[in-house]
């Protein structure tokens, strides 16, 4: 009843997932979690008849965040592990209608699993990357500011390293949703 006599610009715009906690303290989608994702399908009417997903209109959802993964390639660097990600919106919207953005500047939060990064919240697998445990986030404006910090070895010293997602010229990128970013070092 909330959304009676609403547009669908309306209840694209103000149905939102879940709040995360501030801060997270665990990766949101992770493992055999559920992912949100949605579909704008017209139909004439919907009764107990209706169908969706036929042969000729295929139901292809989209998820309602973007998964992150850490790639090493690097022989002299050892990835041990995403420690943060910091500047993550705390909610999205659950579909997207249209090609903007949902504004969370003001509603970031941090995944952080621990007392100042000592607790480490995703570990790569033995070939040095995270494709098996990626991290997911909410799209994310390029205002955000978003990045993650990684802990890594380097010449046989653990360093901790700030890594944002940019493009091929080093520019910042919004991270959308149902996109796959690779980061590799």
């Amino acid at each position: 009843t909330l959304l009676a006599g609403q547009s669908l610009s309306y209840a694209c715009s103000n149905l939102l997932t879940e709040p995360l906690d501030s801060p997270q303290t665990w990766i949101p989608y992770s493992g055999n979690m559920t992912i949100p994702m949605s579909y704008l399908l017209p139909v004439s009417s919907i009764n107990k008849d209706t169908q969706i997903g036929t042969s000729s209109s295929l139901l292809e959802l989209k998820r309602a965040v973007a998964k992150i993964i850490i790639k090493n390639n690097d022989a002299n660097f050892t990835f041990d592990a995403i420690t943060a990600i910091v500047n993550v919106p705390k909610q999205g919207r659950l579909h997207q209608l249209g090609t903007t953005l949902m504004n969370n500047t003001g509603n970031l939060v941090e995944y952080n699993a621990g007392d100042l990064y000592a607790t480490d919240m995703i570990y790569p697998n033995s070939g040095g990357t995270t494709e098996n445990d990626p991290a997911y986030l909410y799209e994310s404006g390029t205002a955000n500011q978003t990045y993650i910090i990684i802990k890594g070895q380097y010449n046989g010293k653990t360093y901790y390293y700030k890594v944002s997602i940019v493009d091929a010229n080093k520019n910042p990128v919004d991270i959308l949703r149902n996109y796959k970013y690779t980061i590799t070092i």
